[in-house]
């Protein structure tokens, strides 16, 4: 099931012209919001936990580095028949 909900993320995110993160945080639960098991979100961290984690680890400096790395590198991985 992740994979499927993470392939929707990546779709949205090319139709939006937006980051995956970006989507992924715009759904984030929000305090007072109910699961779909009519569980309550009260209260809720995650905003701020995923704001703490990637500056923690420089998670924007490291992407960065990652999509420059791509831009130049030939990289690639063929199967072998």
């Amino acid at each position: 099931m992740t994979h499927f909900g993470e392939q929707i993320i990546e779709d949205v995110a090319a139709k939006l012209d937006a980051s995956p993160d970006d989507v992924r945080a715009a759904n984030f639960y929000q305090d007072g919001q109910t699961t779909p098991y009519n569980e309550p979100v009260s209260p809720c961290y995650i905003q701020d936990l995923w704001d703490s984690m990637k500056k923690s680890a420089d998670y924007d400096k490291r992407l960065a580095d990652i999509v420059k790395f791509n831009s130049v590198s030939l990289l690639s991985l063929l199967p072998v028949y």
